[in-house]
């Protein structure tokens, strides 16, 4: 009977290490299993902007940063970017207070304001599912984005874990729902809410935590240059097929959203090349290839 018990415990610890990081409880969750459906946390907290950014590895590309600073948390969040200038938004990571889940990324054209529980005002991007890389850090959610934005455009954002339940993300209290908390010159980031999933409980003066990746030039992260090169298929799998118009020597380069090089392979002598994924983790990857040291073609691909 003991060792029973014993084993029935140790099977209830790693199933809660499973969905958990942290046992520490979020106030916007407590309050969400009160059923209440709008709630302002009545603590004012200015957080502090992290100011590290994840860089692209494209040219014209870049990453704006609110914080990890996290003090609360709930499935989602939603809040309002502007854009200073023309750009394509093209990956974002967050912060997630649980070790894993399935995540979905909405989003609308204009503000989020009077359409915060109206799920048909929203276009779903996609869902993945995610492994943490731990709370108060970036985890890349690996969902396709191509979001094209002219200056002064307002593009509003619904990031959450697909659970049915309260948590999913880590944020910060702010100020002000609707207050400006950061500003890079190319992209303005607003404070939001805080929502369970899906569409339903609403709280107010929410700073999402995370990093938005966009090119400042307006062909974005397809193709800037192709000259008759192929990938198939994209997303991928297992491997991607590279077809080139000639069999000129070429160098293929790819690398993560992060401009870290992955992979690289010189000399390639034929018309299609097959690259295999690796091990390679889930997400957006770019590729630049070149001929006699001049770049002939780059752009991006996924793995599924």
């Amino acid at each position: 009977m003991k060792k029973s018990l014993l084993g029935l415990l140790s099977c209830l610890f790693v199933n809660a290490n499973i969905h958990a990081q942290s046992n520490t409880t979020n106030i916007d969750e407590i309050n969400a299993n009160l059923k209440s459906t709008e709630i302002v946390y009545t603590q004012k907290n200015q957080a502090i902007v992290n100011q590290s950014k994840i860089t692209s590895a494209l040219p014209g590309c870049d990453s704006i940063t609110t914080t990890y600073s996290s003090n609360n948390g709930l499935a989602g969040a939603m809040f309002d970017v502007i854009a200073d200038s023309n750009l394509v938004i093209n990956g974002i990571y967050t912060n997630l207070s649980v070790a894993s889940g399935v995540f979905e990324i909405y989003y609308k054209y204009g503000s989020r304001v009077f359409y915060l529980q109206d799920p048909t005002a929203w276009t779903l991007l996609g869902s993945a599912s995610v492994v943490s890389a731990g709370i108060d850090m970036p985890t890349f959610i690996p969902i396709a984005m191509n979001i094209t934005m002219n200056a002064g455009d307002t593009v509003a954002f619904y990031v959450t874990n697909t659970n049915g339940g309260s948590s999913g993300l880590k944020y910060t209290n702010g100020v002000g729902s609707g207050t400006l908390y950061i500003d890079n010159g190319a992209l303005k980031i607003f404070e939001g809410n805080g929502i369970t999933y899906p569409f339903n409980s609403l709280f107010a003066d929410r700073v999402w935590n995370g990093t938005i990746n966009y090119c400042t030039n307006t062909t974005g992260i397809n193709n800037l240059k192709n000259n008759n090169i192929t990938i198939y298929p994209n997303p991928a799998s297992d491997y991607l097929k590279f077809t080139f118009e000639n069999n000129n020597l070429k160098t293929l380069i790819i690398k993560s959203l992060d401009g870290k090089k992955m992979f690289d392979a010189i000399n390639i002598n034929t018309s299609d090349y097959i690259f295999k994924r690796n091990g390679l983790a889930k997400g957006i990857y770019f590729y630049q290839i070149y001929s006699n040291d001049i770049e002939v073609a780059k752009g991006k691909f996924i793995l599924n």
